[in-house]
């Protein structure tokens, strides 16, 4: 199960429905919890909510969406969550600091969120098991 954040997005009906096709037709129990402001979601960090998977939609979060990653990177010291930043618009992509766990989609349909859920998935399976054997 993937813990999912979402921020303060325009067609979160959208983002969530793609959320729910996915848990339906893989039969996943992924959660989604949704944020409108940076201080929601910190509030949630402090009482030890942790998410997989962020999504920040710089077309209506750019004011903040800087700020909530350097918090889960450098507060949170967390390498591991997964931020994805989707915008239509490519040039909002610019400002954005670039780090292994950093997504970039350029719009949300059904297709590119079911291949990044699967995709991440498979990526985060990948490296437990690594851990997990050298840990051994």
């Amino acid at each position: 199960m993937l813990k999912i954040a979402v921020f303060n997005y325009e067609e979160v009906e959208d983002l969530v429905f793609s959320f729910v096709k996915y848990n339906i037709e893989f039969n996943k129990s992924n959660r989604v919890t949704l944020f409108s402001l940076p201080e929601e979601f910190y509030i949630a960090a402090e009482e030890g909510h942790e998410y997989d998977v962020i999504f920040i939609n710089l077309d209506t979060c750019a004011d903040f969406a800087a700020e909530i990653a350097d918090f889960v990177r450098n507060e949170l010291v967390n390498d591991v969550t997964g931020i994805v930043f989707i915008s239509s618009d490519k040039e909002a992509f610019d400002n954005i600091e670039m780090h292994p766990r950093n997504y970039l989609i350029d719009e949300v349909n059904y297709d590119k969120i079911s291949e990044f859920i699967g995709f991440y998935t498979r990526q985060s399976l990948k490296a437990f098991n690594l851990l997990s054997s050298s840990n051994v």
